[in-house]
C-alpha cells in the first residue's frame, strides 16, 4: 500500500484503495488538540458585554463562529490557560451533547478563547488544511467512528483519546485546497436552495393564514 509509506497509518478497511499519492493520517500524528479542562472554577456571573470573546458550541452557525452572540470575559480569565486561546482558521469541535458541531475560526473579532465542551484542532505542520479536515469531520465517516468507538455507553461525550485516533485519507495539499473550494461551492449552492425553500415555504404558510382569515370574516359577515 502506497500510502503506509513515509509516516502514513495503514488503511482502514473501509477506506478502500486511495489514488497514488494520496496516505493515511491519524488525527494524534497531525494535529494540535486542546480542551478546556473542566471550567476552572469559570462561574456565569463573570459573563461580560465586552473582553476577551468566549467561544460556546451554541455560537455555531453554519460551519462558522456567531461571534455576535459569544460571552466575553475577563482578561485574567482570558490569560489562564493559553492552549486554547483561538487563531484565525482553527477548526473547532464539539464534545459533549451534540457531539461533532464543527465551526471554522473565521474574521476572528479579537482575542477569544473556549468554553468547556469544545476542542481546538490546528494542523501541527503543512499536511493538511483545516477546510479540508472540516469536510472530512463532516461526513458520515467521522459519525460512523465516533458511534463505533461509543457503542454500549450512554454518556454523550467525544473523548479526546477516542478522537485523536480518527484516521482519515490525506490527499496532497493542493489536492485538498481544490477538493475544500469545490465543497464550498456546492454546499452554498444547496444552502441558497435551501433557503430559497424556506422562504417560499414561510411565505405560503403566511398566504394560508390570510385566505383562512379572510374565509372566517367573511363567514362570520354572512
Amino acid at each position: 500500500y502506497e500510502g503506509a509509506r513515509g509516516g502514513g497509518e495503514m488503511k482502514p478497511d473501509w477506506m478502500g484503495s486511495l489514488p497514488r499519492g494520496w496516505c493515511v493520517k491519524r488525527i494524534k500524528h497531525t494535529t494540535y488538540v486542546k480542551g478546556r479542562i473542566g471550567w476552572q472554577g469559570l462561574r456565569s456571573e463573570e459573563f461580560q458585554d465586552e473582553g476577551p470573546i468566549l467561544v460556546t458550541g451554541t455560537d455555531f452557525e453554519n460551519g462558522r463562529v456567531n461571534w455576535e452572540t459569544c460571552y466575553h470575559i475577563s482578561d485574567e480569565r482570558y490569560r489562564e490557560d493559553t492552549y486554547i486561546h483561538l487563531h484565525e482558521d482553527d477548526l473547532l469541535v464539539t464534545k459533549d451533547g451534540s457531539i461533532g458541531k464543527l465551526a471554522l475560526v473565521r474574521g476572528r473579532p479579537g482575542p477569544a478563547t473556549l468554553n468547556s465542551g469544545i476542542f481546538v484542532t490546528r494542523p501541527i505542520s503543512n499536511e493538511y488544511s483545516n477546510a479540508f479536515l472540516y469536510y472530512v469531520l463532516d461526513s458520515n465517516v467521522f459519525a460512523d467512528f465516533v458511534n463505533f468507538r461509543s457503542s454500549g455507553t450512554t454518556i454523550d461525550h467525544l473523548y479526546q483519546n477516542v478522537f485523536v485516533d480518527f484516521a482519515f485519507p490525506m490527499p496532497p495539499l493542493d489536492v485538498q485546497r481544490a477538493i475544500a473550494d469545490f465543497l464550498d461551492r456546492e454546499t452554498a449552492k444547496i444552502d441558497d436552495l435551501v433557503g430559497r425553500k424556506a422562504q417560499m415555504v414561510r411565505l405560503l404558510r403566511e398566504r394560508r393564514a390570510t385566505v383562512v382569515g379572510h374565509i372566517l370574516q367573511s363567514m362570520h359577515g354572512a
